[in-house]
């Protein structure tokens, strides 16, 4: 179902054709639901500053996002494109190693009808720019590098300070014209920023 709702996208190229081989497997194995895959061997043309590299077959996610989080369930990974890259770059002046999704589910998220839900429910949904109930994983070269980009996150996002965490909601309008409010939690844990659209109660402890 996962698969029609949202193909992954892979470049693997086997035999001199094009397959499906490498994206079934990274969704069965890994868990990718969106994400470039490449068969070894694979070779960039010319260089891009649109794309990242693909991922290799053998690829890990990090293994902070459990498979449950209270009554929600993870679906998969999203692997972040360039842009993502660039517009931390850009905020933070330093670009990531790596940035991860782990794009979550929770009972009855597209259960009700109507345009005043139309929002929220594409924001929960799998498309690579949807955001709701996401922990977003960003790993720096350093932890130097990850509490500058902690506070400078924090202060793009009109976040606030509590205790060891940042807090705060991002929002988007209806089309019935109410807004949709999304919790934001922003944390760091060694040379890692997570950001969480989830309810602050069902965040992971592994990565408090």
């Amino acid at each position: 179902m996962l698969m029609c709702a949202k193909p992954i996208r892979s470049s693997g190229i086997i035999n001199g054709g094009w397959t499906a081989v490498l994206a079934v497997h990274a969704f069965l194995d890994q868990g990718l639901i969106d994400g470039v895959v490449a068969a070894p061997g694979w070779t960039r043309s010319r260089p891009s500053l649109l794309e990242r590299a693909p991922l290799a077959p053998d690829f890990v996610p990090p293994p902070f996002a459990p498979s449950h989080l209270g009554p929600a369930t993870r679906m998969g990974w999203i692997q972040a494109d360039k842009t993502e890259y660039r517009g931390v770059q850009a905020a933070c002046k330093v670009e990531p190693q790596i940035i991860w999704r782990a794009k979550y589910h929770q009972p009855g998220t597209w259960s009700t009808s109507g345009s005043s839900h139309a929002i929220q429910q594409y924001l929960d949904g799998l498309d690579r720019r949807a955001y709701g109930d996401t922990l977003w994983l960003a790993c720096f070269a350093s932890r130097v590098q990850a509490v500058a980009s902690l506070s400078r996150i924090a202060l793009a996002a009109h976040l606030r300070q509590q205790g060891d965490r940042w807090i705060g909601h991002a929002s988007s309008s209806s089309p019935a014209g109410k807004p949709s409010m999304m919790p934001l939690t922003l944390w760091q844990k060694g040379n890692w920023l997570f950001l969480s659209t989830l309810p602050q109660h069902a965040l992971p402890r592994t990565c408090r």
